[in-house]
């Protein structure tokens, strides 16, 4: 009887432990995964406010959004120039590059955007950087 009893035992406790196992288990557990945060949308035309220490230009920013990529068109202080860049989440991220009679330089601009707003700094080559805001149109 005691040996059937210690069976009993031994075949409950292995059931527990492997209910215990499974629960903390990620390759068995039914934890949903965290969902998949939402690009922001960017599409349309933003007036940017740009400030460097050469000081102040009002460039206009017209964006198109495939997912998290993004194409488009500066125009600026530098002419109109061909963007691409990144979204992800509410980061926002877009470049070009600009030449002139001194050669030419990477202009990256990194930020964030929150509904119809967005800021963030700039940076033109290894020389000049600076802040900026956006507001869609």
């Amino acid at each position: 009887m005691s040996r059937i009893l210690i069976a009993a035992l031994v075949v409950a406790l292995a059931g527990l432990a492997g209910r215990a196992l499974a629960a903390t288990d990620p390759a068995t557990s039914a934890v949903a995964p965290s969902a998949a945060v939402e690009n922001a949308d960017v599409t349309g035309t933003w007036a940017l406010t740009v400030e460097t220490s050469a000081g102040t230009g009002t460039p206009t920013l017209i964006l198109e959004q495939a997912g998290g990529d993004l194409s488009g068109t500066y125009k600026g202080r530098f002419g109109d120039q061909v963007v691409t860049g990144t979204i992800a989440g509410n980061a926002i991220r877009f470049a070009f590059t600009v030449s002139g009679p001194m050669g030419s330089a990477d202009v990256a601009y990194s930020g964030t955007v929150e509904g119809d707003t967005m800021s963030g700094t700039m940076q033109m080559g290894a020389q000049a950087g600076g802040r900026f805001t956006g507001r869609r149109q």
